[in-house]
């Protein structure tokens, strides 16, 4: 009997390490051990993480539609490392996820490897830009229909990785990125849109895979750049706001001896850019431009090689300045959450019942009754350690929240 004992104990502390669940609004500081397994945050809730410099996660990580993951560092020595570990979990996102880093003088560093990754809401990867930040989010499933911000304070020789190398990403949504260089090293399907503003590049690396001419790489300021490796058999990349000084080139310099590198279809709105025959590339760039206006020059943006007379600039204004439809307004990143607010109302005949959920020496717990009509409850706290209510309202009903409980000193 006590044998049957231990072992059911064992499996429970099993179970309950396998999974986390947040269903209320929470908020933790400090270090903080996030390889239990799969995290859930439901609709309604969100869990804000402050200054747990390393966030490992080893399972799924679920983010419900009206929920939110915010793992924020307010330490300028030290940058966010967030990680999940390869084939550990899948990323699901319906609703706000946001890794800000941006005050850190030390780079951040995210990366994300997923059996899958989808995302339907909101994501902000944020960064100060100091040093060289890693930022990649890996999955041989790669699906987004939502937002993705890529954002740094400054330029540096970071890379945006997206997908599996090889494999393919498909992107109905908007990717944003600020002050980033996104390497390209899969296939990408979809009609969504690539957003590149203050000083960012794309860089299609690996032009033998197959690029949608419905995807849309959109200059929004006149910093940012396209690159493309030269292929024997051209291919068609859709691009926007080309003018006012942006670049697009290729990874070789333009030369041919007997005639222009670069010709401009008025009819088609074609830019095609060639160094030797018909190796280069195409641009879909719209009409209105003034051939002209062309210019030949250096593309010497950060992360990129620089290649000496390998890129195309336009020095008149932007024809056509209307934003694509496919392509969404870039939002600013959202801030944290610090504190929550939770009122619940209890009938009469309600029971609560308290348990703990963390392993840092909790003490007893306790079952009481209440028959307030209504409880309004507000909490401030320092300290990282949760606890789990669940309430039966009537019979067939009950509602589990998971609050935090204070280490220190808190106000009630």
């Amino acid at each position: 009997m006590l044998l049957f004992r231990c072992l059911a104990r064992a499996f429970l502390f099993a179970s309950v390490a396998l999974a986390l669940t947040i269903s209320h609004p929470q908020v933790t500081r400090g270090s903080i051990n996030l390889s239990f397994g799969d995290l859930t945050i439901k609709s309604g809730s969100f869990w804000s993480i402050f200054d747990n410099n390393i966030s490992i996660f080893k399972g799924d990580i679920r983010v419900k539609k009206n929920a939110g993951l915010f793992i924020t560092s307010t330490n300028k020595l030290i940058g966010l490392k967030v990680e999940l570990y390869a084939g550990k979990g899948s990323i699901k996102n319906e609703g706000l996820i946001v890794f800000n880093s941006l005050v850190s003088l030390t780079p951040s560093f995210y990366k994300l490897i997923g059996k899958s990754f989808t995302n339907k809401g909101e994501i902000f990867l944020i960064s100060s830009g100091c040093a060289l930040p890693t930022a990649a989010l890996l999955a041989p499933k790669w699906k987004n229909t939502g937002s993705i911000t890529f954002y740094q304070a400054k330029r540096n020789n970071g890379i945006v990785s997206l997908g599996s190398p090889g494999s393919k990403i498909e992107n109905k949504g908007q990717i944003c990125l600020f002050n980033q260089l996104y390497k390209q090293t899969t296939r990408i399907v979809g009609s969504g849109c690539i957003t590149a503003d203050q000083d960012s590049s794309v860089f299609f690396s690996n032009c033998l895979m197959d690029i949608d001419r419905k995807q849309t790489v959109y200059l929004a300021d006149s910093k940012s750049s396209v690159r493309a490796v030269a292929i024997a058999k051209p291919r068609t990349f859709r691009i926007a706001g080309f003018g006012n000084g942006n670049k697009i080139g290729l990874d070789l310099p333009l030369f041919k001896l007997l005639s222009s590198p670069f010709s401009y279809n008025s009819r088609t709105g074609i830019l095609s850019l060639r160094i030797k025959g018909n190796w280069g590339q195409d641009f879909d760039i719209g009409l209105g431009y003034d051939s002209r206006l062309f210019k030949v020059t250096t593309d010497t943006s950060l992360g990129l090689l620089s290649v000496p007379w390998g890129a195309v600039k336009y020095e008149g204004p932007v024809p056509n300045k209307q934003i694509p439809s496919n392509c969404r307004p870039c939002k600013p990143f959202p801030p944290a959450p610090t504190t929550t607010t939770t009122t619940k109302a209890c009938s009469p005949k309600s029971t609560t019942s308290l348990t703990t959920s963390k392993t840092s020496s909790p003490k007893p717990t306790t079952t009481s009754t209440t028959s307030n009509a209504q409880t309004t409850i507000t909490t401030t706290w320092t300290g990282t350690t949760t606890r789990t209510i669940t309430e039966t309202d009537t019979p067939g009903g009950t509602d589990t929240v998971i609050v935090e409980e204070p280490t220190t000193s808190n106000t009630q």
